[in-house]
């Protein structure tokens, strides 16, 4: 045996396990009573900072109301398949369990609930490092407190990963205490019977970004709770944020939001969905979907382009959304459903505009408006178009308008547009989807063209377009001779038979 090569084998072993370290894991037999700091309900001794709780299938007793008290702080907390789903209390305000790099895993087929009976302040579920917590599909983290729910450890990120569900039952979720937190959310159902607030005392700064999956919010996002106090919110990726209102207190710290493939649907009738403060709302490539959900809301905030990239807005689902800042987000603004309306004050910086069939897009607040070098496309179907309303205001015309026809029998007229009075002319007007071609200005205000076995008709005065079918009826005795021709061949055929 070549004793050097031996030697020198078994110091690379060493330097590996050190570098990789391996911690132990403690496993719940809840043997003696219910207390988590008791060594004697643990296989291996009470879970501490380097070795993880775990609750199996060979934990079948005490596993309902399991306390902690005064501290714990485990590596680590895993539930895969145990005799019933596990339920941690923390006994008293002082009382802390903190878990560390491990994070908390469920990956099996039971639940996880952590509970705090007293109403204080106080943190009662903290993390020591950052980590992920695992939440398999189909499994669901609670955390419940009549109080608020802090991470009370500075300067971590909490990673919720997976299919499944945390749960916050508590006042509010304050991300960013005295230095800084932030959540990442990448596949879970994130929600809060509460508000979240991001950013606390004078100098927390708390960030929340949403991947994947969702965030259900009960009541409010907050930028800060305190004088100084600030956040961020990332939304991202086809993630959705569901939530009554974003906004901000008065005194708190320059703020972000920024929106990137994102969904912001709305809870409830709210006059400022996103708000005014010390905060900036970017969109970026991926843009905004704001799904009004059969509520009535108001954006209040202006919204700008992401960094570097185009916003993009699309208004979806029934009820109205309201723009009344002057927004300078520069792609496409669609309305795929309901009615986008800007008031007296709002303004686009968009030029393209498109109006789903039945869905409408409201300026009457306005006196006047300008569609010169704005891009108009609407679409229409059978017994439906989209809409623009101007109601009594001055239109100026000059950009291209595209209608858009997903039939293949359209209606004999579609009004697609209601204004006051008019300048100008379209600098374009076609037809697209199941009819194409362009119609051409052939008198004052009148646009005309054949073509699809139609005459088109756009008046410019009227904003309303027709059709005329140039395929003849046939007569009646046509239709006649063609009966008696087909009973003759078929007869034919019978007595070939």
């Amino acid at each position: 045996m070549h004793y050097p090569n031996l030697i020198r084998a078994l110091g690379l072993l060493a330097t590996a396990s050190t570098a990789v370290p391996v911690f132990a894991q403690t496993t719940w037999t809840g043997a003696t009573d219910s207390s988590f700091n008791a060594a004697g309900n643990w296989s291996n001794g009470a879970p501490g900072a380097s070795n993880a709780a775990v609750f199996d299938a060979t934990s079948t007793a005490n596993l309902t109301n399991i306390g902690v008290a005064p501290n714990s702080a485990p590596l680590g907390i895993t539930v895969t398949s145990p005799a019933s789903n596990v339920g941690i209390f923390i006994n008293g305000t002082a009382a802390v369990l903190n878990v560390g790099a491990g994070g908390i895993t469920l990956n099996g087929t039971r639940d996880l609930t952590v509970t705090r009976g007293s109403s204080s302040s106080a943190g009662f579920l903290g993390v020591t490092a950052s980590q992920d917590w695992n939440i398999a599909a189909g499994r669901a983290l609670g955390i419940s407190t009549t109080g608020e729910y802090d991470l009370i450890t500075n300067g971590v990120t909490v990673t919720m990963k997976g299919g499944g569900a945390v749960n916050v039952t508590a006042l509010n979720f304050d991300i960013g205490q005295t230095n800084s937190n932030a959540v990442i959310v990448d596949g879970v159902t994130l929600t809060t019977s509460g508000g979240i607030r991001l950013g606390q005392n004078t100098a927390g700064v708390g960030s929340l970004t949403i991947n994947s999956g969702s965030v259900q919010v009960g009541t409010l996002l907050q930028f800060g709770s305190g004088t100084g106090a600030s956040g961020h919110l990332v939304v991202q990726g086809g993630a959705t944020l569901r939530t009554a209102q974003i906004v901000t207190v008065t005194g708190a710290g320059a703020s972000t939001a920024t929106f990137d493939g994102a969904t912001l649907r709305a809870t409830t009738d709210a006059v400022n969905l996103i708000g005014v403060g010390n905060f900036t709302t970017s969109i970026g490539d991926g843009g905004l979907n704001v799904d009004t959900d059969g509520k009535n809301v108001t954006i209040a905030g202006a919204m700008g382009n992401k960094s570097g990239e185009v916003g993009v807005l699309t208004k979806s689902g029934a009820g109205s959304l309201t723009l009344s800042a002057a927004n300078g987000f520069t792609g496409a603004t669609t309305v795929s459903a309901g009615t986008l309306l800007l008031n007296e004050t709002g303004s686009l910086a968009s030029t393209a505009y498109s109006v789903a069939s039945g869905a409408v897009m409201d300026v009457s607040a306005k006196p006047s408006y300008s569609l010169a070098g704005v891009g108009l496309t609407l679409g229409a179907g059978a017994g439906s178009n989209g809409f623009f309303n101007a109601g009594s205001a001055a239109l100026t015309f000059g950009g291209s308008l595209t209608v858009n026809l997903t039939t293949l029998t359209p209606d004999a007229s579609y009004n697609l547009l209601d204004f006051g009075s008019h300048t100008g002319d379209f600098s374009s007007v076609s037809l697209t989807g199941i009819f194409n071609g362009g119609l051409v200005l052939s008198a004052a205000d009148t646009w005309t063209g054949s073509f699809g076995g139609y005459d088109w008709t756009f008046s410019e005065t009227t904003g309303v377009l027709l059709s005329a079918s140039t395929i003849p009826e046939p007569s009646a005795f046509a239709a006649l001779a063609g009966a008696g021709a087909l009973f003759s061949v078929v007869l034919r055929r019978r007595l070939r038979a």
